[in-house]
């Protein structure tokens, strides 16, 4: 019996390109912006979703929701691929105000110079805190100012926590803004006696050479008053 060779190609094409079909959607569908509801929909609020996140939070869900900027580990999106869940962003970026929104205990967490205890204590803020938290990440000292000014003054946030090595830079180019009343903490464990005398509505941790422990004790401290 003879084969022809063009048409064994054409269906070899098409069923690879079908199996790529299934694996972007699996992989990058987290791109997609549908909003509509589905069965077994789950929504993920951590800023990092890794596997352990999913094994532990996704059960039987086929399809999940993450924030905007959401970051898809590896682990995760291989987790997701093998099981066949699809994962969309949320639509609306969480906290941008509506009129009369109440946004004074929301919090933007802008990250720059990124460490693992970093990586650590904004995951724990995130899974912890009872208001809004949105997390965002800058290539550089200016843009994260930026985002931070603009959150404030557009009330997207009540307050912001930025964390760059140059925190002094950033402190300055924020106070430029007589709405703005931005701190440099050098050490995490002033963050009272800088609360008492500045009260400010922009905080700028400097994180390299701190740990877990230090960046953790001090934004306790800012978000549930040391508890």
């Amino acid at each position: 019996m003879n084969v022809d060779s063009g048409l064994v190609d054409q269906i070899v094409a098409r069923v690879l390109a079908s199996l790529e079909a299934d694996r972007t959607g699996a992989i990058n569908g987290a791109d997609r912006t549908d909003s509509t509801d589905q069965p077994h929909a789950l929504r993920l609020s951590e800023p990092v979703i890794t596997a352990s996140i999913l094994q532990e939070r996704a059960g039987d869900a086929r399809e999940i929701e993450v924030l905007p900027r959401a970051v898809l580990t590896p682990s995760a999106r291989d987790w997701l691929q093998s099981r066949g869940v699809r994962c969309r962003r949320a639509r609306e970026f969480p906290g941008r105000s509506r009129a009369g929104a109440d946004t004074s205990g929301s919090w933007l967490l802008v990250v720059v110079d990124d460490t693992l205890a970093v990586e650590r204590t904004v995951s724990e803020w995130s899974s912890q805190a009872g208001g809004t938290v949105i997390v965002d990440r800058c290539s550089n000292t200016e843009r994260a100012v930026t985002r931070a000014t603009t959150a404030l003054l557009e009330k997207r946030a009540g307050n912001v926590l930025v964390f760059a090595d140059e925190a002094e830079k950033a402190a300055c180019l924020a106070n430029r803004n007589e709405n703005v009343r931005a701190a440099a903490i050098a050490d995490p464990a002033r963050v009272d006696a800088v609360v008492r005398s500045l009260r400010p509505n922009l905080w700028i941790f400097a994180p390299s050479g701190r740990s877990y422990f230090e960046l953790r004790a001090a934004c306790r401290k800012l978000m549930f008053g040391g508890r």
